[in-house]
């Protein structure tokens, strides 16, 4: 626990945030339900996901951060009292100045806001993508009568991202999808064939064009999928799509849909993954990391700080921001202000806006992989906090992320065939989810094992999983004691004992958890030899019966 939490839980009072760590998390919500919390602190984060049911909820503002509440954010937060199964009544009040009492009374008696869709911009490309790559439509044709016929979108007529309507995004979408490689339309009759250019104008006349905002800009990087699987040269420029044309997913299209990547992130990823396939640093983790950090991770740069890191970093880490596009020139500009993404800015040309978008993104996911760098190197999760100014919550959450997203990554090499790729990347998916070094993954997959102890423990000869195993219960009691991690602070007799005893339960639930791993591994090699065996058989039977009957016909 943080020292103020430390302090004030034993008093039955605490605070939750979306910045807490998993701990800390986790004994404030089981504090709470238990009644040992009675007052509990929170930020809007707690009002939905997290069930926390009370008496009594008091909001001390009518605004969450810098927004203000809506009424159906103020019933998700007063909502948490007198919950159903719980309490028969419960009480919300809410402190309010004379001049917002008008804006209570619209927040208490109002209705909700009226359900609508989110199928729009890369959402709605990714579920295209989708319904072609897994065969549920076969023309263009039919993807508008599925759009139209299932979605809530298509009964409401929500407008899009630019105001388009459901058939003219999907039309919109359909040609990025096909741009950039995607899909394949195919057109038995090869008639009435428009360049893009010739297509885009048209549609700008009639106020539909087709551009790439709800992509989030980004540049096409494919024409076909000779670029993906380099069966030959690019291919002509696509044409544009017509109604008849017959639909299939590339190479590329189904390595996004199979590994959940977004059209956006998958440009990313794919762009990044082709640089590194020519020039790979493997001597940090530094590369290898940043290949797999969240296109979209939610943790800004602080620009100036990154400009600082930069100009004091070591040789293989400058030589890697290069390999990756860092550049020191915009990090300057960037420190003098910070950069925003041009998305649909009319005033620039697009080419200019989707390199400066890219430039953008090249830069922050760096950004956050040099703090999961610093964490793969088991830099204590205070120090990285305070170097980065980034909340110790955020940063287990950005492990996670990363983790899920490198799982992703491997999807998306071993359906493109970049199976040397995918091994490399396989191994630094455990390392991610918990933090540590290579030679801890072993030791901290046990649930009793976390990273600092994971360490003290290979440091003090348990350097395996087998060397745990069969070793003692006293032997592991004495290594956590002189690791002193659980040390009380209160330093009397009774809380010496009471130390004592939760590091002996300790010491045994690991020897537990390390001997059934060990058993588990041991009967696991069994069983693939068993397998090896029973598969050569046969065909040792098979050519002693063709040596031993020379005259059979």
């Amino acid at each position: 626990l943080c020292p103020v939490l430390a302090r004030t839980v034993p008093q039955g009072v605490a605070y939750h945030h979306a910045g807490l760590t998993t701990e800390e998390r986790n004994i404030v919500e089981e504090g709470y339900r238990m009644g040992s919390i009675l007052m509990l602190c929170a930020t809007s984060t707690l009002a939905a996901g997290v069930n926390l049911p009370a008496k009594r909820v008091i909001l001390r503002s009518l605004k969450a951060g810098n927004s203000s509440l809506d009424a159906g954010r103020f019933r998700q937060m007063a909502g948490r009292a007198g919950r159903a199964g719980f309490d028969s009544k419960g009480e919300c009040l809410v402190m309010a100045r004379k001049v917002e009492l008008e804006t209570v009374r619209h927040l208490v008696f109002s209705d909700l806001s009226p359900l609508r869709s989110w199928l729009t911009g890369h959402q709605l490309a990714r579920a295209l993508l989708e319904v072609v790559a897994l065969k549920l439509v076969g023309k263009v044709s039919e993807v508008m009568s599925l759009f139209h016929a299932s979605t809530l979108r298509s009964k409401t007529e929500a407008a899009g991202t630019d105001g388009e309507t459901l058939s003219e995004e999907l039309e919109s979408c359909l040609q990025i999808l096909y741009t950039n490689g995607f899909i394949h339309a195919l057109d038995p009759k090869a008639i009435g064939v428009k360049t893009p250019s010739a297509t885009s104008a048209t549609n700008t006349q009639r106020g539909t064009a087709v551009t790439q905002s709800q992509l989030g800009q980004q540049q096409p990087i494919v024409t076909s999928s000779a670029d993906v699987v380099g069966d030959g040269p690019p291919r002509t420029p696509p044409r544009a799509m017509a109604i008849d044309d017959t639909l299939h997913s590339t190479p590329l299209g189904d390595a996004l849909v199979f590994s959940s990547l977004d059209p956006v992130s998958g440009q990313e990823v794919f762009s990044d993954l082709k640089r590194g396939l020519c020039g790979l640093r493997l001597d940090t983790d530094l590369h290898l990391v940043f290949l797999v950090a969240p296109v979209h991770s939610g943790i800004d740069p602080d620009w100036n700080h990154f400009a600082k890191l930069h100009s004091t970093m070591d040789e293989v880490s400058r030589q890697v921001a290069h390999l990756v596009g860092v550049n020191e020139g915009f990090l300057f500009q960037a420190s003098c202000k910070a950069p925003a993404m041009a998305r649909g800015n009319p005033n620039e040309p697009m080419k200019v806006r989707m390199e400066r978008d890219r430039e953008i993104l090249v830069h922050k996911r760096f950004w956050v992989a040099l703090i999961l760098t610093e964490l793969l190197g088991e830099v204590p999760l205070a120090k990285v906090a305070a170097k980065y100014a980034v909340s110790r919550g955020q940063l287990q959450s950005l492990q996670t992320i990363a983790a899920t997203f490198c799982g992703m990554v491997i999807q998306f090499c071993d359906r493109l065939k970049w199976w040397g790729l995918s091994a490399v990347l396989g191994s630094l998916q455990p390392r991610l989810s918990f933090g540590v070094a290579a030679e801890l993954v072993p030791l901290v997959q046990l649930d009793s094992v976390h990273p600092a102890k994971a360490r003290h423990l290979y440091d003090d000869g348990f350097t395996t999983l087998e060397a745990l195993a069969a070793s003692t219960e006293r032997r592991i009691e004495e290594s956590l004691l002189r690791l002193r991690a659980l040390e009380s602070y209160r330093p009397d007799a009774a809380a010496t004992k009471q130390k004592n005893s939760v590091i002996r339960a300790d010491a045994r639930r690991i020897l537990q958890e390390a001997r059934a791993a060990w058993d588990q591994q041991v009967q696991a090699g069994f069983d693939q030899a068993a397998t090896r065996a029973a598969m050569q058989a046969p065909a040792a039977v098979d050519s002693s019966d063709e040596e031993g009957s020379p005259g059979m016909p």
